[in-house]
């Protein structure tokens, strides 16, 4: 059911800015999402950031016969390995069950899986850049209608990893609802939404 009057949206989508962030999460650039959405947060962290995702992209060995929709379970539960062919060196990029380690890399892990290409479609991983930054996604969706699930307590490490997949479901329901793609979502969330608030609150 739509809640939403996306007018506002449908006028900033058709903005010469509104096509450039868009072409950045279609087009899956790392770096780039990087660059323009996690800057201000979490720069220092970059070179780790970046060596994450690239072990994920070139190095993993992701089983084929995991479907993508239940990946991000899989390397909770089984960890994921990686393999440099060059060197013969295999070696783990995710430990299993390792959550207290997952928790600060939620970010390249989520772009990582955002920007995965499968022969099935990925539409279901979306880029979790808010999480250090609750606070800004909660007041984005209470403006836009969409409800978030409580965040879990810090002390409970697990289901605060496992919250990323409720955020994904939570915002890919209003993607299907609204009739965008996966790059406008990420738009909408990163892009239009913050500064229409800030617009609306001046």
């Amino acid at each position: 059911m739509k809640t939403t009057d996306l007018t506002n949206w449908n006028n900033y989508k058709e903005t010469k800015e509104a096509k450039k962030i868009i072409k950045i999460f279609e087009e899956g650039s790392m770096n780039s999402i990087l660059a323009a959405f996690v800057k201000e947060e979490a720069a220092a962290q970059f070179p780790a950031y970046i060596h994450i995702i690239t072990n994920v992209f070139e190095n993993s060995l992701i089983p084929y016969d995991v479907p993508i929709k239940d990946l991000f379970n899989y390397i909770l539960d089984r960890g994921l390995k990686g393999y440099i062919v060059e060197c013969k060196l295999d070696f783990d990029i995710f430990y299993p069950e390792n959550y207290d380690f997952l928790i600060p890399r939620m970010i390249p892990l989520s772009i990582a899986l955002y920007g995965l290409d499968r022969v099935e479609d990925n539409d279901c991983y979306i880029p979790y850049l808010f999480y250090r930054n609750f606070k800004k996604l909660k007041k984005i969706a209470e403006t836009f209608g969409v409800e978030m699930p409580p965040l879990p307590s810090r002390e409970d490490v697990k289901e605060r990893v496992l919250y990323y997949l409720e955020f994904c479901r939570v915002w890919n329901d209003f993607r299907i609802e609204n009739d965008l793609t996966m790059a406008e979502v990420c738009a909408f969330i990163y892009d239009f939404a913050p500064k229409y608030i800030e617009e609306s609150n001046d």
